[in-house]
């Protein structure tokens, strides 16, 4: 049975929906339609890879320098993957097989 987030993924309502950028390590944003494919599959095994051995996420708050506070917990598993926006990757890599083989289908006729 498929799990809560496996549905989300399989759901391509939202494809080109997203406003969703990709943040390179220098901080530069990219839109994901404008990775390239394998760049896109690199990020995808990356993030699995990831959720695998544990994500920390960092957090805290507080409205005075008296009130400040700090946490940190690790992320695994689908939990990570939530939080590292893998579902956005992905829909965004069906998109283009979907497009693909339409592209396909179309010169075949």
């Amino acid at each position: 049975m498929a799990s809560d987030y496996e549905n989300e993924i399989a759901d391509h309502s939202n494809i080109g929906k997203s406003k969703f950028m990709h943040v390179t390590k220098n901080g530069d944003k990219i839109a994901l339609s404008k990775l390239e494919d394998s760049h896109l599959q690199n990020i995808i095994h990356l993030l699995e890879r990831k959720a695998k051995e544990g994500v920390k996420v960092r957090y805290g708050g507080g409205s005075s320098a008296d009130d400040i506070w700090y946490d940190e917990d690790m992320l695994y598993g689908e939990e990570a993957l939530k939080h590292l926006h893998y579902g956005e990757y992905v829909a965004e890599q069906k998109r283009r097989l979907t497009k693909r083989a339409a592209d396909k289908s179309q010169h075949r006729l």
